[in-house]
């Protein structure tokens, strides 16, 4: 009997081998390919001029500013594959595991000193950074902080005079303006980091500090506070890096279980090399997906209990002290919950109570943890309602519903620039996964993790783009929907997990993208000097010289160790910098 049904098993065909996911690569490189095309070789900005564009940085970095960025790539990227290798082969259960937690701990570092050595590619990159902080035009928080004097009235008043402050904090809660006050309360009680701070300012812009001090000024927009107040911006800015890069091993974490350790480490790898992340790491938008990173964990611990709801209203409602868009963040986690409470059949085990009440136990508790979130706030003497209400209307002038940015416009262009900055082959992969994130949720399988979350994020993200929310600026404030997509990305990338070829290629085209967004980095970013605006000059006909050029211009650079002003001056005849005809 035993050999007769041996028989049929071998007669029986073997499931087909799985093969390398050629369209989507294609789809991806031909991606990646048009992006180099739209800004190198016809020199055009990300967006609508009339409306809102990140234009094309107008100069090139020489060579030798790639070093730290490529070095910190080798280093790292070596020993992330000699620990995969060693991972793969391990046959210790809890060796294996192990081995895992090294390479998610090793991500996390690997992307927070990426996002050092790409900035370091700018010119006395400190000064840019502090520029970014002091500077009432594009954020505005540290020089407010600098006018607490009294903290507990300073709450009591925020909801009544937030029309009157700068564009930035009008728009935002006070936890915007608390974080970087907490900075600045360390440095004084600990002098010891601001001295380390202002070491790194002196060394990273090799200048003086009158020198720091005087190019920091000639920016639209600072009121220079001080030296302490620079120490602030240059520990904010590298802690906000930090924190965001700790996604990274959240998300490893949370999805694992329901993953696997394979697919849950290029799940982190793909957040980790996300050009949101990496290019724009001085900002509070790190702060808020920071804590999308921890509502995605909460959410996946409801498998285990659903009080685990309870702590992500309550994760929520801190994100909203810190920004108003995290209303969208609060949207990804009711439908997550409203669809497991929808679409999971009774009895599961992640729902203690699902026999009397159903999943809708868990969107309870989610309320409750928010609304005991929200009254926190009253605790501490803000006034919740109106700060939100205030807050809101601010940004509906700015940017929303009331703005002059045209709805039409941006209801296709916002999903591109986001695309762009999530990363083209993420975002490609992303959208190659929605027919089995449809399968699973139709499945109304408990165990669908990744595309519940993915389909809570998904409906979030059309939802806020169709009713005109938000016009433009996606590129970095929507990067609190990059953890939640990538655990369901991960598994078209990691389809046959034998096959490692689709991580390495996709790895690669992520990396290739980062180039040509380094023409744009500190455009969007950063606090242009006076002038640079006009020094980009009007677009050109697009022809393939301006590719030749700039080629050519990166060599002679190279070559003669010269900087970019000195190529300039070389070579003024091509032109190779402001790609014009």
């Amino acid at each position: 009997m035993e050999t007769h049904e041996t028989e049929i098993e071998a007669a029986e065909p073997a499931p087909p081998a799985r093969r390398l996911p050629l369209r989507l690569l294609i789809a991806q490189a031909a991606l990646v390919v048009a992006l180099v095309v739209w800004i190198i070789v016809l020199g055009r900005p990300l967006g609508i001029e009339w409306e809102w564009c990140i234009r094309v940085r107008p100069w090139i970095y020489p060579l030798r500013f790639l070093a730290p960025g490529l070095l910190t790539l080798a280093g790292f990227g070596g020993l992330i594959w000699y620990l995969w290798r060693a991972m793969r082969r391990e046959k210790i259960a809890h060796h294996r595991a192990g081995l895992a937690w090294t390479i998610a701990v090793s991500l996390v570092a690997g992307a927070w000193c990426m996002q050092v050595a790409l900035w370091t590619m700018v010119p006395a990159y400190v000064v840019e950074l502090a520029a970014i902080q002091f500077s009432h035009v594009s954020t505005g928080y540290l020089e407010e902080a600098y006018t607490i004097d009294d903290l507990p009235r300073y709450l009591r008043e925020y909801a009544r005079d937030m029309p009157s402050k700068v564009e930035h904090v009008a728009t935002h809660p006070p936890g915007a303006v608390l974080f970087f006050y907490g900075v600045r309360r360390a440095g004084e009680m600990m002098p010891a980091l601001n001295d380390w701070a202002l070491t790194v300012a002196t060394a990273g812009s090799e200048m003086k500090l009158d020198e720091v001090r005087a190019a920091i000024m000639s920016y639209p927009g600072p009121t220079w506070k001080g030296e302490h107040a620079l120490a602030t911006a240059v520990v904010s800015s590298y802690l906000l890096g930090a924190l965001g890069c700790l996604m990274v091993i959240i998300v490893f974490a949370a999805t694992r279980s329901a993953l696997g350790d394979e697919r849950a480490l290029v799940a982190a790898a793909m957040l980790g090399l996300a050009p949101s992340l990496l290019l724009f790491f001085p900002l509070l938008d790190q702060l808020i997906a920071f804590f999308g990173a921890l509502m995605l964990a909460a959410l996946a611990g409801t498998q285990r209990h659903w009080a685990w709801s309870l702590v992500a209203g309550l994760v929520g409602a801190a994100a909203m002290f810190v920004s108003l868009g995290a209303l969208a963040l609060l949207a990804i986690g009711g439908v997550f919950l409203l669809l497991r409470a929808l679409l999971v059949r009774g009895g599961q085990a992640d729902l203690t109570w699902a026999g009397r009440f159903g999943g809708f136990a868990a969107l309870a508790g989610y309320a409750v943890g928010l609304v005991v979130g929200l009254a926190a706030w009253r605790v501490i003497g803000v006034d919740t309602i109106g700060v939100i209400s205030a807050g809101l209307g601010s940004h509906s002038h700015i940017a929303g519903t009331s703005s002059f940015r045209s709805w039409h416009i941006w209801v296709w262009l916002n999903l591109i620039e986001f695309g762009v900055f999530l990363g083209l082959p993420l975002a490609a992969a992303t959208v190659a996964a929605v027919p089995r994130v449809v399968s699973d949720l139709r499945s109304r399988s408990a165990q669908a993790l990744p595309a519940y979350l993915a389909g809570a994020a998904l409906v979030t993200l059309l939802a806020l783009d169709i009713s005109g929310i938000v016009r433009g600026e996606t590129s970095r404030i929507w990067l609190f929907f990059v953890p939640f997509l990538v655990p369901a990305a991960s598994r078209v990338l990691l389809d046959d997990e034998g096959d490692i070829r689709p991580r390495g290629l996709i790895s690669s085209l992520s990396l290739a993208e980062l180039c040509p967004q380094l023409l744009v980095l500190g455009v969007f970013a950063q606090v242009l000097p006076v002038g640079v605006r006009g020094d980009i000059g009007p677009q050109g006909r697009p022809t393939l010289k301006r590719l030749a050029q700039f080629c050519e211009g990166l060599v002679f650079t190279a070559l003669n160790g010269m900087d970019t002003g000195e190529v300039v001056g070389a070579r003024a005849g091509l032109d190779c910098l402001s790609f014009l005809d």
